[in-house]
C-alpha cells in the first residue's frame, strides 16, 4: 500500500534534518539545500543591524465573550485541512476561525496569485491573532524572477523562495498575530515527496529562530510506522478509515482531521494555549478532495474562485 523509506535520505544528506521517505529519485537530480550568508544583502555589502521590533506578547487567553481569532489560509491541500481545524478550533467555544482557500495557488507564481497581498487583505477583514498557514502543495516548479526563469531546487531558486515564504511570515508579523505553518504530508509519489520536502525545508529554515512561529512536521502524520503512503488507517477504534484521496495528493476529511489534530496539539503545546475540551466530530463518510475538477488537483499556476468560511 505504501512506498518503502529508503535512499532519497542519502540522496539529501546535506540537509539539516532529512526527513523523506520513498525510493532514491533519478539520476540527475540531486539538490543540497543553499543556505544564504548570514549578515549580507544584495552585492555582498554586509547588513546593518535590524531595526528594533517590539516583542510579540503571548497569546491572549480566549474566553466565549472574548473569542481567540484565527485566519487558516492555504492552498486546495489548504481547504480541507482549514475546515476540519475550524470545526476543532470553533468547538471550544472560545475561538472563532475563518478560511481563505484557493485552490491551484502558492508561492511560486505570484504573477498568477499574490498570497502576501491576499494576506494583508484577509488581516484586514479577519483581523487574527492567530495565522496559519498550508501552502506549497503547487510550488515545485520553476520560479520566474526579472524576466529570467530559475531551475526548481537550484541556489537562485532557493533563495527566491525562502525570500517569499518570509513575507508571509513578516505580513504575520507586521499583524501582530501568531503564525503556525502546517507541512505537507507524504505524497503517493516518491518523486513528488523528494521535491515537495525541499521546499518544506527552506520553508523551515524561513521560519526558524523567528518570534511567535511554530512549524508542524507532518511528513509521518498520514504515514503507517515505517513512514510509507498510506491510503487508510486505523481510526481510534482501529478500524480503517480512508485518509487520502485517489488522486494522492489530497486528503480526505478523515485525513485532513488527523493534520487538523497536529496542529491544534502543537498550537496548545507551543504556546501554552489553553482552549478547554476540543470538540471531536463523530466520523463520517470521507470528504470528497478540494481541486479545480472532480478528480484531479488543480494545476499548478492555475487560480479557482475563492472558498471562504467564516465563523
Amino acid at each position: 500500500m505504501g512506498h518503502g523509506a529508503g535512499g532519497i535520505r542519502a540522496s539529501v544528506a546535506q540537509l539539516p534534518r532529512p526527513r523523506t521517505v520513498g525510493e532514491t529519485p533519478g539520476p540527475g537530480f540531486m539538490v543540497g539545500i543553499h543556505r544564504p550568508d548570514v549578515g549580507r544583502v544584495a552585492g555582498g555589502a554586509a547588513s546593518t543591524a535590524p531595526p528594533a521590533v517590539t516583542p510579540l506578547p503571548a497569546v491572549r487567553v480566549p474566553t466565549a465573550a472574548d473569542p481567540l481569532r484565527v485566519l487558516v489560509v492555504g492552498d486546495s491541500l489548504g481547504l480541507s485541512f482549514g475546515q476540519s481545524l475550524a470545526t476543532r478550533l470553533d468547538a471550544t467555544g472560545v475561538v472563532r476561525t475563518a478560511v481563505d482557500a484557493r485552490e491551484g495557488t502558492g508561492l511560486a507564481r505570484p504573477d498568477a496569485f499574490d498570497w502576501p497581498a491576499q494576506l494583508r487583505a484577509d488581516i484586514t477583514r479577519a483581523r487574527p491573532e492567530v495565522i496559519v498557514v498550508c501552502l506549497g502543495g503547487n510550488d515545485d516548479q520553476d520560479v520566474q524572477v526579472d524576466g529570467r526563469y530559475l531551475a526548481f531546487g537550484s541556489p537562485g531558486w532557493q533563495e527566491t523562495y525562502r525570500s517569499r515564504v518570509t513575507r508571509v511570515v513578516d505580513e504575520a508579523r507586521a499583524a501582530g498575530a501568531h503564525l503556525l505553518w502546517s507541512g505537507l504530508p507524504v505524497m503517493r509519489s516518491s518523486a513528488k515527496t523528494f521535491r515537495l520536502d525541499i521546499l518544506m525545508t527552506i520553508t523551515q529554515q524561513a521560519l526558524a529562530g523567528r518570534e511567535g512561529t511554530l512549524w508542524v512536521d507532518n511528513l509521518a502524520t498520514l504515514a503507517d510506522r515505517s513512514g510509507r503512503y498510506q491510503v487508510a488507517l486505523p481510526d481510534a477504534s482501529g478500524q480503517l478509515v480512508l485518509v487520502r484521496e485517489p488522486d494522492g495528493i489530497h486528503d480526505t476529511r478523515a485525513g485532513a482531521d488527523r493534520l487538523a489534530d497536529h496542529a491544534v496539539a502543537t498550537m496548545t503545546g507551543g504556546w501554552h494555549l489553553s482552549l478547554g475540551v476540543t470538540g471531536r466530530p463523530a466520523p463520517g463518510p470521507p470528504a470528497p478532495a478540494a481541486t479545480s475538477s472532480p478528480g484531479a488537483a488543480a494545476a499548478p499556476g492555475s487560480t479557482a474562485p475563492p472558498r471562504v468560511a467564516g465563523h
